[in-house]
């Protein structure tokens, strides 16, 4: 499992953990990484995006108050795919044209840190700014498909 956070301006550390992703996966994650850089960034002005998906939403709850999306946001989601999605999508292209392939998982998770480190924070910045423009093709659409 690999677990990275953008923002305008930068992103956290890349985490890479071979245990299956559930509950106390997931709060370890938000505790130890994705908290401490949000509040490096943002003090305590931020709110968490919640996808709903089962790891991030089992037991958490009461973990501190995230904000849930309804499911008129989740087809929203789908259909512009977060700016998160296009950054994973990148990084795996630097995987893949890496003129040595990782042959273990150690050498994985090396390559997966050292390419997610090079990504620049114009690219990160790009995404972030084209969520105007993917809001605006999805109200078109009517909430139809979008080339996004």
């Amino acid at each position: 499992m690999v677990w990275g956070g953008i923002h305008h301006g930068g992103k956290t550390e890349l985490f890479v953990t071979e245990e299956n992703v559930n509950a106390a996966v997931s709060l370890n994650i938000l505790q130890e990484h994705c908290l401490p850089h949000a509040r490096q960034v943002y003090g305590n002005n931020f709110q968490l995006q919640d996808d709903k998906a089962r790891p991030h939403r089992a037991k958490l709850d009461n973990f501190f108050e995230m904000r849930v999306w309804s499911s008129s946001h989740g087809q929203l989601v789908r259909l512009t795919r977060s700016p998160i999605e296009h950054a994973w999508d990148q990084h795996g292209g630097t995987i893949k044209d890496r003129d040595n392939a990782p042959q273990t998982l150690q050498e994985l998770a090396q390559a997966l840190r050292e390419e997610w480190d090079a990504m620049h924070v114009d690219v990160i910045n790009n995404l972030v700014d084209s969520m105007p423009r993917r809001l605006l093709a999805f109200i078109c659409a009517r909430g139809g498909h979008t080339r996004y």
